[in-house]
């Protein structure tokens, strides 16, 4: 049968940091990506935003441009609000 007070509480703890080491990676090449756009140019997030914008334009629902976009619709209305 279970132990007294089910199985919460039956097992010790047991801290396996420093038995093993932990697995690292090193690149081999260069990450040419920036963080940061070149003049003038949009993000993908703000090529997210102008497309969703367009779309409700349109007149299609929050949940056609999610699923349009492969978003989730709430995402939609929080874009279309400026929360992100």
């Amino acid at each position: 049968g279970l132990p007294r007070g089910g199985w919460i509480g039956c097992c010790k703890q047991v801290d396996l940091r420093g038995l093993a080491p932990l697995p690292t990676m090193t690149l081999r090449f260069e990450l040419t990506h920036s963080r940061h756009p070149a003049p003038g140019r949009l993000t993908d997030g703000q090529q997210l935003a102008q497309r969703i914008r367009m779309l409700r334009a349109d007149g299609q629902s929050y949940r056609e441009i999610g699923a349009a976009l492969g978003i989730h619709w709430t995402r939609v209305g929080q874009i279309l609000r400026g929360q992100g």
